[in-house]
């Protein structure tokens, strides 16, 4: 929850290089098992809950992500998919569409 709330943060949001290492990370994280994708959907709640929290308390000029994007997010990250993961040596090197 601690890497979402900080991809999220409005502390972060100028940050080219956090938002694209945790952009990145969470794509094939999601992707990479449905084991996965249930830690992200139960988690989804308790994280937007707290944005909500830090909005309301959002100075005139911090920006935060919109929250469809937020959404959209968790919704790409949960969504089943028809995918294969393919590992060597226990690293995912490539995640298929079937």
């Amino acid at each position: 929850m601690n890497l979402l709330m900080a991809f999220f943060s409005p502390e972060t949001i100028d940050n080219q290089a956090i938002q694209q290492i945790l952009a990145f990370f969470f794509h094939y994280y999601s992707h990479a098992s449905e084991g996965n994708q249930r830690v992200l959907g139960r988690v989804c709640m308790p994280v937007l809950n707290e944005l909500y929290k830090i909005r309301g308390d959002l100075e005139e000029e911090q920006e935060m992500h919109p929250v469809q994007t937020i959404v959209h997010m968790f919704l790409s990250w949960t969504a089943p998919r028809a995918t294969k993961c393919v590992c060597v040596s226990g690293f995912l090197v490539a995640n298929v569409s079937c």
